[in-house]
């Protein structure tokens, strides 16, 4: 997503000076200081991100049309925490990148800048978005393995023409995940149906255009039935109900404006059940991250609810389920440390006797969670360093504090994490940035500890 017309009215986020009124906050991967830098955004299965990539503007690269091609050379690679060294001799065609390296063994996601938005399909395929910056911005798409977190056996990265940037999916079933974004040119919001064996456009599909508004984050209550959330132009939050098959509006909705959201708009949103899905983002007032109760069918506020200001700590950029009646939403203020907060599904209100949580050191960044059972969630982000390193805490959903006797963890070789699914109870994939924004990066962690199995 990208937008922020303005400071917020307590200072939650002094830099983010974007370039239009769709510039996204997420996943942020600090290389200097904050004053200095444009904001990509936040994410999850996130949201926000346009990142400048160190590898897509490097000598040796070039764009034109639908086509990557790249010059022969040997550089170091983040793979995971390893650092290989690979011979790049391919080339792309079409929307595929074809690529071989030095080693039969090793996988990596050049030129991919960052992952954005993951989601899995099945225990055993999962598929990850994110965008390549080059003279042409494109949107990105990986199957990967959610055992080892590389690129699954055999397929390569794809390239989705038309689109600029993929900040989320989500996928209703084993046969197809919804990406959603933004077009080249950051005018107009997208969405694209994606086979995720292959990351591929879906036979006989097409990306759609969403006109007027910039989408953060998607999720699906139903084979049928997806909501994606952002902002329109204005920075109010919106919800637009889409087909997972096709990516197109379905039919007889449109576009739902949400009075009482403003600021980075909705960021965020997960659907715990089939007729029930709940977003977060930020108030009108900008001084508030907020979360409502949303019907999948039309993405409406659902009858007698409203936007519900849950935390004064920050703004809150994603939000994880691990059942009907309790979620668990994270974000982060740029003059207040990180922040969880449990909130009940049904009113988008915090959960009864509860309260907002602070998490981490001041201005430290949460970005992503997902809840691998109903005792635990594992939120990642980054801390602001310079340049920043990517982080994972495993929360306790029901009161949005850090799990007993766990920390926060510092994961080296990741800048930012923008986004994390847990497959499995015992298993987690994060992505995001690798260090000093070098390259997409992925990493699987254990969730009760946010640290490698």
């Amino acid at each position: 997503m990208r937008s922020r017309l303005g400071p917020p009215a307590v200072d939650l986020i002094p830099y983010l000076t974007r370039k239009g009124p769709g510039h996204r906050a997420k996943g942020l991967s600090f290389e200097g200081s904050l004053a200095q830098h444009d904001h990509p955004v936040l994410g999850t299965n996130a949201a926000p991100r346009h990142y400048r990539s160190m590898i897509a503007h490097r000598s040796g690269w070039a764009t034109g049309g639908y086509q990557v091609m790249m010059n022969s050379c040997t550089r170091a690679i983040p793979i995971g925490s390893l650092m290989l060294a690979l011979t790049v001799v391919g080339w792309a065609t079409g929307s595929t990148l074809f690529m071989t390296s030095a080693s039969a063994i090793a996988q990596d996601f050049t030129p991919m800048t960052t992952f954005d938005g993951v989601a899995c399909a099945s225990a055993s395929q999962c598929i990850g978005v994110g965008n390549v910056v080059s003279n042409v911005n494109s949107g990105a798409a990986a199957s990967l393995d959610p055992v080892s977190g590389d690129l699954s056996t055999g397929q390569p990265l794809q390239l989705i023409r038309s689109s600029g940037f993929l900040n989320g999916v989500s996928c209703p079933s084993g046969a197809v995940c919804l990406a959603v974004g933004e077009n080249r040119n950051e005018t107009r919001g997208i969405a694209v149906p994606l086979n995720p064996d292959t990351a591929m456009v879906r036979s006989g599909q097409e990306l759609h255009i969403i006109s007027g508004i910039f989408i953060s984050g998607v999720a699906c209550a139903s084979r049928k039935q997806c909501l994606a959330v952002g902002h329109d132009s204005s920075g109010s939050g919106v919800v637009v109900a889409l087909s997972p098959a096709t990516g197109a509006i379905l039919r007889g909705q449109r576009v739902q404006t949400i009075p009482g959201t403003g600021g980075v708009g909705l960021e965020g949103v997960v659907c715990p059940s089939a007729n029930l899905c709940v977003a977060v983002g930020e108030n009108s007032g900008r001084s508030a991250g907020v979360a409502v109760s949303l019907n999948p069918a039309t993405g409406a506020i659902r009858r007698g609810r409203s936007v519900q200001s849950v935390t004064h700590k920050g703004i809150l950029s994603d939000v994880a389920c691990p059942s009907t009646t309790v979620c668990l939403a994270v974000g982060w203020g740029a003059s207040q440390p990180s922040v969880a907060v449990p909130i009940d599904p049904r009113t988008g209100a915090l959960s009864k006797g509860q309260r907002d949580r602070s998490i981490s050191a001041r201005a430290a960044m949460l970005t992503a969670v997902s809840c691998p059972s109903s005792s635990l969630c594992l939120a990642v982000g980054n801390d602001t360093g310079d340049p920043s390193v990517g982080q994972a805490v495993p929360i306790d959903p029901t009161t949005a504090t850090i799990v007993a006797g766990q920390s926060i963890q510092t994961l080296e070789g990741t800048g930012a994490l923008n986004a994390v699914v847990c497959p499995s109870a015992g298993q987690c994939v994060a992505a995001g940035s690798s260090f000093e924004s070098t390259g997409a990066v992925t990493e699987i962690l254990d969730p009760a500890t946010g640290r490698h199995p």
